[in-house]
């Protein structure tokens, strides 16, 4: 029996409460979506910073099993000061932004390791239609990777410094994999053991925690997007069927209503 489970990396507002409208919506909406048939567990990951009152309020407020996670620890940089002189657009995208696409490109999986298969669904997503045998679908076909859609990556520093990076790291001879065809990340379901394969996760790490990571804010996006590129080739990243989803963030709808595999 697969062993599956819903995660999610939120913020705490330590006891204002009605900022977690999006939060309990988002848990409704995918219960009401699909979990209600299979009661997955819902991991909330949060930086310590969800105080014991406001998990009551969230567990009160949700449907279905919620289990918080503080991940502090992986928070943490050392010598943060440091990186202050080397990052030009520290005011759009601070130091908690730039550890969050860490956390989402590395430790995740570390985080999840006991689930066969997980669905990453952000604070402020709504899902309105989702296939419910998507696990399944995954499982059957060898999957290792679903998404809502594929999008370019459009941060310059990124694009201007992690091709090279993942080509020089990797030992490859080209940069052919930064496609500009990489997962929608907001919402996706994911093969975990996939990356946590030895060779996967050890060059994962060696590009997710390097100092440039943090300096050239190299997000989920285009990391995992690129290792899905190198690593899975044409036998994984496809879009989920029948998915309706609102992403707040980009205030943006996304749906998804037939299967494309995300060739090279």
């Amino acid at each position: 029996m697969m062993k599956c489970a819903v995660v999610g990396l939120v913020k705490g507002y330590s006891g204002e409460t009605h900022k977690y409208e999006d939060l309990i919506n988002r848990n409704i909406a995918i219960h009401n979506s699909f979990n209600k048939f299979f009661n997955y567990p819902l991991l909330i990951f949060h930086e310590d910073n969800l105080i014991s009152s406001d998990q009551k309020f969230i567990v009160e407020n949700s449907p279905g099993k919620i289990n918080f996670i503080n991940i502090s620890n992986f928070f943490k940089i050392d010598n943060e000061q440091s990186y202050l002189g080397k990052i030009n657009d520290i005011e759009r995208f601070d130091f908690g932004y730039r550890k969050m696409c860490r956390f989402n490109s590395l430790y995740i999986w570390e985080l999840t390791k006991q689930y066969d298969y997980i669905l990453r669904v952000d604070e402020d997503v709504i899902i309105r239609k989702i296939s419910n045998n998507f696990f399944k679908i995954m499982k059957q076909n060898n999957l290792v990777f679903l998404s809502g859609k594929f999008v370019e990556e459009t941060h310059n520093p990124t694009n201007n410094t992690l091709p090279n990076e993942i080509k020089k790291t990797l030992g490859l001879k080209s940069t052919k994999f930064y496609n500009h065809k990489f997962p929608y990340t907001n919402l996706y379901a994911a093969d975990v053991k996939f990356w946590l394969n030895k060779e996967i996760h050890s060059n994962l790490k060696k590009i997710v925690e390097s100092q440039n990571q943090i300096i050239n804010r190299w997000g989920d996006l285009a990391i995992l997007g690129c290792f899905l590129n190198i690593y899975a080739s044409k036998k994984t990243s496809k879009k989920i069927d029948k998915l309706e989803y609102y992403n707040g963030s980009h205030k943006q709808l996304v749906k998804s209503n037939k299967t494309k595999f995300n060739f090279l």
